[in-house]
């Protein structure tokens, strides 16, 4: 019940635009989901509000990648490929989440071949979901942008 009254509110502070405010509400869904399945979906709103809700990106980056986590440990790979598809898009268009460890262009060509290992390819919104990523991350002298688009 908690878990579902939190969503609820997520929904509805959504809906009326208090978007910041429906983001901690989607998290403290994902602290209460009954099963990582649940939490894959809140955290997957709550990245959804980051998104509309401000400019940075690294909100959303890091909650897509907290969603792709939870979705591993579900053992829902599809859900895993589109969370970090979308994680490694986002870190494309907003240049502020940043890569201590190695280069960003490594570490986005990682968190990718993570996503297409866990992906069905057989599935049509996954394999978009990788063909945009993969165009958002391609050096300009190759086609990965047709690729997508095709």
């Amino acid at each position: 019940m908690p878990h579902q009254l939190a969503r609820s509110l997520g929904h509805l502070t959504f809906a009326r635009r208090f978007l910041l405010e429906s983001v901690d509400h989607y998290r403290t869904a994902a602290e209460l989901a009954p099963t990582a399945a649940e939490a894959v979906h809140d955290l997957r709103n709550a990245a959804h509000g980051t998104f509309v809700s401000t400019t940075s990106g690294s909100d959303t980056f890091q909650l897509l990648l907290a969603s792709a986590e939870r979705a591993g440990t579900a053992g829902d790979g599809n859900a895993q490929a589109v969370a970090l598809s979308r994680a490694v898009e986002t870190a494309c268009r907003y240049q502020v989440v940043r890569f201590p460890t190695e280069s960003r262009h490594e570490q986005l060509r990682r968190l990718l071949d993570q996503a297409s290992a866990a992906a069905d390819p057989d599935d049509s919104t996954v394999a978009a979901t990788l063909a945009i990523a993969a165009a958002w991350t391609a050096r300009p002298e190759t086609a990965a942008p047709d690729v997508a688009l095709a």
